[in-house]
């Protein structure tokens, strides 16, 4: 993606003073979940991690407080968002969690997702034969951007 590109983008659709709000959070798979995914994304994907059309060889690049400010947006303001609270999750709200990364996106499957799928149900159905994973919210924290007055 081109990053520099999609900041002046979302920073031209917005009137002066609107925001554009960033959040992050470590989403969490279920102990030994990690493990799972990382042997069934490289047996049906191979070593090198994908993500849309492309790769991502070394990983997603950082630093996006810098594209965000040379396209033009103010210091984010900084909100810390508490989690701890217990969430309850299946099996089918874990695979949709899996699918929600762009490494391990649909489409990236072709006709092997059905597979994938069926594997690690059956993967996270031996780890938790109740099939349900109860794990706190994480911390989140919101980078409120905000496009400059005239």
């Amino acid at each position: 993606m081109d990053r520099d590109r999609v900041a002046a983008i979302i920073f031209e659709m917005l009137e002066p003073c609107g925001a554009f709000v960033q959040v992050s959070c470590t989403r969490e798979l279920p102990p030994h979940g990690e493990d799972i995914v990382k042997v069934l994304r490289v047996r049906y994907l191979g070593e090198t991690r994908r993500a849309g059309q492309g790769v991502l060889a070394h990983g997603t690049p950082g630093d996006e407080d810098s594209v965000l400010r040379r396209a033009g947006f103010s210091e984010a303001e900084r909100v810390h968002v508490p989690g701890g609270q217990p969430l309850l999750r299946t099996i089918d709200d874990i695979v949709a969690m899996v699918h929600s990364n762009s490494a391990l996106a649909p489409h990236l499957f072709g006709d092997r997702l059905a597979d994938f799928d069926a594997d690690l149900r059956a993967q996270l159905a031996a780890a938790e034969p109740s099939g349900e994973f109860i794990q706190p919210i994480p911390d989140a924290e919101l980078a409120i951007w905000r496009r400059p007055s005239l």
